[in-house]
């Protein structure tokens, strides 16, 4: 197409190639904004093409209504609610087809729900039906189906099964959802996920292995896409548990292939073959994970995987700005409550470039923030790379906050050590 053409938005036939093409390439809103500009531009003589257009543009309206259906799944996963309902607004605004729409419609309205008991009551006192929402915000339609049949008995047994500390009260669950599997024999599916979880979590490994894989049997390609990635997960951590590590990778690997545009299964993997010192596989797995989670919302979790993996892939310069693009996502988020691992490894690079000051910076924030289990650390962590900054009065501060949270005699005298550079 000649740059006046295109400039003054071409004909229809350059329009139509133009939205094939990024069709093709999955591009499906540069595709639905090419075809509906080859409709604009249509003559008399193109009128035979155009309903082949309006059924592109369809696919395009249901290709990009799924986008943002699986963005707010993995805003979900992050616990992030209201950027869940915004995706699936978007959802309903860019789809056409009402049972979509409807189904989108519902799930807001469940979100909305929870959220507006949850505002009526004090803080700490959650509801049994508020602490169900939240547990099952992953569901998908026919597991939300199946699990309504059931009815109270079930609700009691999956809170005890995902909530309860108690094995007592796990293994009356699990008889509960053996009762409903019989009871319900013949259209009883998603109840053997959960089956399987309360019998791992009750040591019954064999058991719970062979009804996560009679779930993952009896699934229909296409169907419960996250509880399958789940599957795969549960039978991953048992296998890590005993030791089977090429098991457990496989189960990853058939989590990621499962659902290829799930960014969990690709993030896991990534994660294991990392923490395996596989980093040429697990960025290969990242790379997966990113292209998944798109441009408009990152996850954080995986830009911060992929940092971590460029260090040990020894190229360093990328992991810092990368490391770094996630502290500044979260202040953007105005989150000063920085991510433990990243805030640490980045810390690390700082200090080996010779730069001891700005690695303290980071240790200074993590002591303000929410992991209150590791700020003993944190600020013997300070402490150390202020004293090594020439910051000996702002080191002081530290060490005496350290002394205050040192949980032993050894961690007392580890600071007495620190003690004697200032």
């Amino acid at each position: 197409m000649s740059f006046w053409k295109k400039l003054l938005g071409g004909d229809f036939d350059s329009n139509r190639a133009e939205g094939d093409e990024h069709f093709d390439a999955h591009r499906f809103g540069e595709a639905k904004l090419a075809y509906e500009r080859a409709i604009d531009k249509a003559k008399p003589e193109d009128a035979s093409r155009l309903e082949t257009l309006r059924v592109r543009i369809r696919d395009c309206r249901a290709a990009l209504a799924e986008v943002q259906a699986t963005r707010a799944q993995s805003c979900l996963e992050q616990g992030e609610v209201e950027a869940a309902i915004e995706a699936l607004e978007s959802a309903i605004e860019v789809s056409d087809d009402p049972d979509a729409r409807e189904r989108y419609r519902k799930r807001i309205d469940e979100m909305h729900a929870v959220d507006a008991r949850m505002a009526a009551e004090a803080p700490g006192e959650a509801s049994d039906d508020d602490r169900y929402e939240v547990l099952s915000a992953e569901w998908e339609d026919d597991q939300i189906d199946e699990y309504e049949r059931y009815g109270e008995r079930f609700r009691s047994a999956y809170l005890s099964l995902h909530e309860s500390p108690s094995e007592d009260s796990v293994a009356r669950a699990l008889e509960t959802l053996r009762d409903l599997a019989r009871e319900h024999e013949g259209e009883a599916r998603y109840v053997f996920l959960e089956i399987g979880r309360a019998e791992l979590r009750l040591g019954k490994r064999e058991e719970g292995i062979e009804s996560l894989r009679r779930f993952l049997a009896s699934l229909p390609e296409d169907v419960g896409e996250v509880s399958r990635v789940h599957a795969h997960f549960a039978l991953a951590d048992t296998y890590l548990d005993a030791k089977d590590e090429a098991a457990a990778q496989k189960q990853l690997e058939a989590a990621a292939e499962a659902v290829p545009d799930l960014t969990a299964g690709h993030l896991r993997l990534g994660q294991f073959l990392r923490s395996r010192g596989k980093h040429e596989e697990a960025a290969r797995a990242l790379a997966e994970a990113a292209r998944t989670m798109g441009e408009i919302r990152p996850d954080v979790r995986v830009i911060r995987e992929i940092g971590l993996n460029q260090i040990g892939l020894g190229r360093e310069d990328e992991a810092i700005e990368t490391l770094e693009s996630v502290v500044q996502l979260q202040a953007a988020h105005d989150s000063l409550d920085l991510d433990p691992q990243t805030a640490i490894a980045l810390a690390g690079l700082y200090e080996k470039r010779g730069d001891p000051g700005h690695a303290a910076d980071l240790f200074r924030h993590l002591v303000r923030g929410s992991d209150v289990t590791n700020h003993f650390a944190y600020h013997r962590q300070a402490a150390r790379l202020l004293l090594a900054a020439g910051k000996t009065a702002t080191a002081r501060e530290h060490l005496v906050k350290a002394r205050e949270l040192a949980p032993d005699d050894a961690a007392r005298e580890s600071l007495d050590e620190l003690s004697k550079g200032t």
